[in-house]
């Protein structure tokens, strides 16, 4: 029973990540309202999660009530921290600085230091 338990936990857990990520991913393409930075915004998460769950896998660990809470939290967090980056470029882009200093500017001076 434990075990049933546990792989409707673990496949429920994907399942819940994917919908999390892919209402993110929506989110986001509504905001922005262009695909490229719909990319930018939620590259980041994506590759935190599959490193933290790479991590995890190579260190051997079982399925716990602290792993199933940690997928969300990274998720989340970092894609925050993503939008926020993006939009802050996005903002600099249509004030009309040129293309290598708009990423370099919200993240030295005013967005980094938040996220």
């Amino acid at each position: 029973m434990q075990l049933e338990i546990r792989n409707a936990v673990e496949r429920d857990r994907l399942l819940y990540n994917a919908f999390g990520f892919a209402a993110g991913c929506l989110i986001a393409i509504v905001f922005f309202r262009r695909l490229s930075f719909m990319i930018i915004g939620a590259g980041p998460p994506l590759i935190a999660i599959a490193l933290s769950l790479g991590a995890l896998g190579w260190f051997d660990f079982r399925l716990s009530m602290f792993l199933n809470v940690m997928t969300p939290l990274i998720m989340v967090i970092s894609f925050s921290d993503s939008m926020q980056l993006t939009f802050a470029a996005r903002d600099r882009l249509l004030q009309g600085q040129e293309n290598l200093r708009h990423f370099a500017t919200p993240c030295s001076l005013s967005v980094r230091p938040a996220c």
